[in-house]
């Protein structure tokens, strides 16, 4: 059983927006340090704290949720809200509710914020004998004692703001998510939907995939499987089926969408990215794109003609892949069965069809970064990055572009990404291209973040996986500033069920450089396990940081 250490502390922050919008309540709690690890950052307390409540004569009229938002720092000078050990920490309660908040109801509200740490801490059947204060219910708060430092109850100070937001009652209603595919960029679409109070439910094909770590349930079955992802859809009923990987059965999504389901961005956006062939003939054929010289071939002997058509050196990719699997780069006539039998072998779905694509003469490679949100289309800054076999190696956030380059970049992927989402299409979308001077080839689209997006972690306010959830939230999108960063993945080399990674302190001695470890339970032999990260002066030192970081850590 963990040990609750103290009351209500402190008003942290209250707004109340509008006679009818929406009110904002937090206070602190302290705790055990060793509670630390129970406490979510999402709402799962709110339902069973609403039954505590009203037994208490609690009124929860209006109420969204409760969560736990943030954890202060123990005792310190430099904290005014301060634990009395090194041993305790605070922690913020907040309880978001339609309505007005003021002092007739706070009480109430703290009252229920104490309801929500007993349900955190699953001990709410016994709470009437170990908790007097709650089961004395609003009064018993007027006479707890207060917290060393801090103000008794009965000189709160609630400090209301007023202000108008349209529609505030239904942006901050929960959401459950449906994650189909669980890795790294899953894992942090899931951590900020979280945030965001949203209920995250994780499928991957592996079990103890990344987002499935964290995610309140989780399942473990083939993306391509659309049975199963019916019986799973029809279980947990999402608000929004977000889909994370590019193999999956997306006839399954289409006909769910017919049926009422939301699909992020649309299920016509996911089957079209999917399959090469169908994304590249949107691009060229329907939107007259400019695009490498191109072909399509379903046996070896098409494909001889296809090389033939677009020249050597081409290059040979599954029509349905990601990350370098199945593709290669063919110099001459005598490898093409060779690159024809690896992307059979390799591919992440079995369509049995390759695109070769002819050699274009680019000075660059970027991804742009495009999301469409409720009030239009909004950019990230340019990301350049090197891809070794089709798989992101490095990259950088902002890639310095011409205005003239810029702007036909931006025009092209903002006539692709509206022609996938329609009029209520909402996501992220990472669109890349090649450039040369001014001139600008549309390559490829992904529905989702990228993954040479992860840069964004440290290079924005606001990361690709952050924009992706407040798009799809049909929450706002202010302007999204950047910083000089830089990625590289770390690799494993090795076969392993049992990863370890050497050196990481060592990598994390150079100020503004971080790394993050996916948490992948095992390597076959080659796989992305983690991701070196780093900001400078300019993108050339976070570059020189990043990579340094990234060599300096082994899986072993």
């Amino acid at each position: 059983m963990f040990e609750k250490c103290g009351t209500a502390v402190d008003i942290i922050g209250n707004e109340m927006h509008g006679e009818s919008g929406f009110g904002e309540f937090s206070f602190c709690e302290r705790f055990s340090d060793s509670l630390m690890h129970a406490l979510p950052v999402h709402s799962r307390a709110t339902e069973p704290a609403v039954e505590l409540g009203e037994k208490r004569g609690v009124d929860v009229e209006g109420l969204l949720w409760i969560e736990a938002v943030h954890q202060l720092e123990p005792a310190g000078e430099r904290n005014p809200l301060r634990a009395t050990c090194l041993h305790e920490r605070m922690v913020v309660l907040r309880i978001i509710r339609a309505g007005k908040i003021d002092e007739r109801n706070a009480e109430s509200l703290r009252t229920l914020g104490h309801a929500a740490v007993f349900v955190i801490r699953d001990d709410r059947n016994d709470v009437g004998t170990q908790d007097s204060v709650l089961s004395r219910g609003n009064e018993g708060l007027k006479s707890a004692s207060p917290v060393v430092g801090c103000a008794g109850s009965e000189n709160y100070d609630f400090g209301l703001h007023r202000d108008t937001i349209a529609d505030m009652k239904e942006v901050f209603k929960r959401k459950k998510i449906l994650l189909l595919g669980s890795g790294e960029l899953g894992k942090e679409v899931a951590i900020e939907a979280m945030r965001l109070g949203c209920e995250v439910v994780a499928c991957d094909r592996y079990e103890g995939a990344p987002a499935q770590q964290i995610a309140q349930r989780h399942y473990t079955f083939s993306m391509l499987d659309g049975a199963k992802i019916r019986e799973v859809v029809e279980k947990e009923k999402p608000d929004l089926i977000v889909p994370e990987i590019e193999a999956i059965a997306t006839q399954t999504l289409v006909e769910l969408e017919k049926e009422g389901w939301r699909v992020i961005p649309t299920a016509r956006a996911t089957r079209l990215t999917m399959d090469r062939q169908g994304i590249r003939q949107l691009a060229a054929e329907q939107l007259k794109l400019p695009t490498s010289p191109y072909r399509f071939a379903g046996s070896l002997a098409e494909l001889k003609a296809g090389a033939q058509a677009v020249g050597f050196p081409c290059f040979i990719k599954p029509t349905m892949s990601s990350s370098g699997h199945g593709q290669s780069m063919v110099k001459k006539p005598q490898d093409l069965k060779k690159a024809w039998d690896f992307a059979m072998e390799d591919a992440r779905g079995k369509t049995s069809k390759v695109i070769v694509e002819g050699k274009i003469n680019f000075d660059y490679e970027i991804t742009l970064l495009t999301v469409r949100h409720k009030n239009g289309i909004s950019f990230c800054a340019p990301i350049g990055h090197i891809q070794i076999d089709g798989d992101y190696r490095e990259s950088w956030q902002p890639h310095p572009m011409t205005k003239k380059a810029l702007a036909n970049a931006q025009s092209i992927a903002k006539k692709v990404v509206n022609e996938l989402c329609g009029k209520k299409g909402r996501g992220i979308f990472g669109v890349e291209l090649f450039v040369k001077g001014d001139k600008v080839w549309f390559s490829e689209v992904s529905p989702r973040p990228h993954d040479t997006g992860m840069v964004t972690m440290v290079s924005q306010t606001m990361s690709e996986m952050e924009l992706h959830v407040r798009a799809i939230l049909e929450l706002p999108i202010p302007e999204i500033p950047c910083r000089a960063g830089a990625s590289v993945p770390i690799l494993a080399e090795i076969k392993t069920d049992n990863p370890a990674y050497e050196d990481v302190a060592d990598a994390l001695k150079t100020p503004g450089t971080w790394v993050r470890i996916f948490g992948k339970p095992s390597s076959p032999g080659h796989r992305r396990m983690a991701v070196a990260l780093a900001i400078g002066k300019d993108v050339k030192e976070a570059r020189k940081k990043a990579n340094a970081a990234a060599k300096k850590v082994r899986v072993v």
